[in-house]
């Protein structure tokens, strides 16, 4: 069995786990124990959504749910404990169905959220053909001036999502600080905010990456499956994990309970295993 192989056994009988705890009502069973954050990237349409669209119903859904077992709050908060488990929204690239499908739900329910912005896109002159590695288009995304507008909303904070969307680990250094700081310097520069939270493209970063992030920025986010749990070291401030919003219902509220973030830290054990059986 390849490794490739282990990953979609793993991914189906996670898939099945999650799918049997929502048929028997397992997953509001116990009070969370920890922090968690919830990451999203279109709503409206299938960009960032390997399963298909996220609607706005869809997204009303999840919040409501975990409206009744968390506190909304907005990102640095989920850093601390607190009377009542919190949790963060964000959302990843910036895509213009964001103050279409997803600002109107995150204001009927007084939800806070970060959008994390690619700085490029938001230029005078558009990025050359194949510079931002996303599937949409530039109409797809949200401009200047969309951008303008959301940093005075009192819901939304605006995050760094790099310049361009690379790999980091692949960069050189100077490439690399370009990415992070420029692409920071870039946006303060451009909307007169501070921006201190800062998300990894495709979650991929390396000892380089996290260290300039850590100099950089308050808080970052990557891709790994988990809960926050207070108190939070400083070097793990910058590689925050979050449950992915894109996946099926079942599977987003088997991963925000309980015995699910127990369940995922025995999964992540049992992988680590399986990955050096067959290496």
């Amino acid at each position: 069995m390849t490794t490739g192989d282990a990953g979609v056994t793993r991914r189906t009988a996670w898939r099945k786990l999650a799918a049997f705890a929502d048929r028997a009502n397992l997953t509001g069973r116990l009070t969370p124990t920890g922090n968690l954050i919830l990451m999203y990237h279109s709503v409206g349409h299938a960009y960032g959504n390997p399963d298909g669209p996220i609607t706005s119903r869809r997204l009303r859904d999840d919040l409501a749910y975990f409206d009744d077992r968390f506190r909304f709050v907005d990102l640095p908060d989920v850093l601390e404990a607190g009377d009542e488990p919190r949790l963060a929204v964000t959302f990843d690239d910036g895509y213009h169905d964001f103050c279409t499908d997803a600002l109107p739900v995150l204001e009927s329910l007084d939800v806070p959220a970060t959008l994390f912005v690619i700085a490029d896109l938001l230029n005078d002159d558009s990025p050359e053909p194949g510079q931002v590695s996303l599937d949409a288009s530039s109409e797809e995304m949200l401009n200047a001036d969309d951008v303008h507008e959301l940093v005075d909303h009192e819901l939304v904070t605006i995050g760094n999502h790099t310049a361009t969307h690379p790999d980091l680990p692949s960069l050189d250094t100077e490439s690399l600080r370009e990415e992070v700081w420029g692409a920071q310097r870039a946006l303060e520069r451009r909307y007169g905010v501070t921006i201190d939270r800062f998300c990894y493209p495709g979650g991929k970063h390396d000892e380089r990456a996290r260290q300039l992030v850590a100099e950089t920025h308050d808080v970052a986010v990557g891709v790994s499956m988990g809960f926050v749990h207070p108190p939070i070291d400083v070097r793990d401030a910058v590689t925050l994990p979050r449950v992915d919003g894109a996946n099926p219902k079942p599977v987003v509220r088997w991963e925000g309970s309980r015995l699910g973030d127990l369940s995922t830290r025995a999964f992540r054990g049992a992988k680590d295993l399986f990955e050096a059986a067959y290496r």
